[in-house]
């Protein structure tokens, strides 16, 4: 039996990589369709965001604890877990300074900063992007767009506030 699954794993492993290498390119053309929509800056200025992750995460445990407390003292009071969650987290995305930016994107080339082991390295795509054609954004919504669009998601936005803040 060994010889046979000695097979099928090294067949399912190399059948892994040769996909991997579709999902990598995949995720390229991902890009280029991204600064294409929504325009070139906001694709780099995403991927500026994955290079957060670790902060963000960090911010969001710092929230957890917070509303915990704030909970426990207010139990009985009828006060839900802030739902504004999301607002104070672009702000404090927005907060972080260009220079800490400039420094995570320095170190992502030396580590090779991925989303995970099936996305190329952050820098890689971002530099593909950069140095492709630059796009304005082909859909821009008016302001009476994007409130609807804000209006149909709150519900959700405002559920996974509460599910983040309650762990």
């Amino acid at each position: 039996m060994f010889v046979p699954a000695s097979a099928v794993l090294l067949l399912l492993h190399a059948l892994a990589q040769l996909t991997l290498r579709a999902r990598q390119q995949a995720e390229y053309l991902a890009d280029d369709l991204e600064a294409r929509i929504g325009s070139t800056e906001a694709a780099i200025g995403g991927m500026d965001v994955l290079l957060l992750a670790d902060a963000i995460a960090f911010w969001l445990d710092q929230q957890y604890v917070t509303a915990g407390t704030v909970h426990r003292a207010t139990r009985g009071a009828g006060r839900e877990p802030d739902e504004a969650v999301w607002e104070r987290l672009k702000e404090y995305v927005a907060s972080i300074p260009e220079h800490e930016l400039e420094r995570r994107r320095r170190v992502s080339v030396l580590t090779a900063h991925a989303e995970d082991q099936t996305h190329p390295p952050t820098h890689l795509r971002r530099a593909a992007v950069e140095r492709r054609e630059h796009h304005a954004a082909a859909i821009v919504l008016d302001v009476a767009r994007n409130k609807e669009v804000d209006a149909e998601l709150d519900p959700a936005r405002r559920s996974l506030g509460r599910e983040v803040l309650r762990g």
